[in-house]
């Protein structure tokens, strides 16, 4: 049997809520998390990302999260397959390339479409419409509670490589929890340690 490493990326914000950001790029997983930090840092506490379903999946049986940012094409994958999974109180924001998921998003419920590449505008004409359908006073739970333990690590993150199963780290303004199962304890890489 393979001995797999599952590798989840967390922004640690300040704000009572919970995200997961789905999108099978790089650049998009970047974008969101760029424009959560800067503009809704108040309002998010953890944002997870994830490039797949699985890894969503995985996340998802770990921490129940208030809002998905949901890219619809996914290399070999439809995003809309992850609200069967979804538990009935979590709203999702699609993040597209495409317009013409509209109709299916509609039927979901989404608390908005943004299309790529996001204005700023954009983002918080969503912050507004995310508070005013998320009753945030209902949130009791202090932020970064939920999946901090003594068998995570913490670190700066950059990037993962799951081909040479090597982490790459870098200096941003948030500190970015990183899951690896099975759960051992490391010593996160600081910059320029190493």
């Amino acid at each position: 049997m393979e001995n797999r490493m599952y590798v989840s990326v967390m922004i640690v914000l300040e704000g009572p809520l919970k995200a997961l950001v789905l999108d099978d790029e790089k650049s998009g997983r970047d974008m969101v998390g760029y424009f959560i930090a800067e503009n809704a840092s108040d309002l998010f506490g953890e944002v997870f990302f994830a490039s797949d379903i699985d890894e969503a999946t995985r996340i998802l049986e770990r921490s129940i999260v208030d809002v998905v940012f949901l890219d619809i094409q996914l290399k070999g994958e439809i995003g809309f397959n992850i609200a069967q999974i979804l538990p009935p109180n979590t709203h999702v924001v699609v993040v597209s390339a495409f317009p013409e998921y509209a109709l299916q998003a509609i039927k979901l419920e989404v608390i908005d479409y943004l299309l790529k590449p996001i204005s700023e505008d954009d983002f918080l004409k969503l912050k507004q419409k995310i508070e005013k359908r998320i009753d945030l006073t209902k949130k009791s739970e202090s932020p970064g509670q939920g999946n901090k333990s003594s068998r995570s690590c913490w670190g700066l993150f950059k990037d993962y490589h799951p081909t040479e199963r090597t982490l790459d780290f870098q200096n941003i303004k948030s500190f970015i929890t990183i899951f690896a199962q099975p759960f051992r304890p490391c010593t996160p890489l600081l910059p320029g340690t190493g």
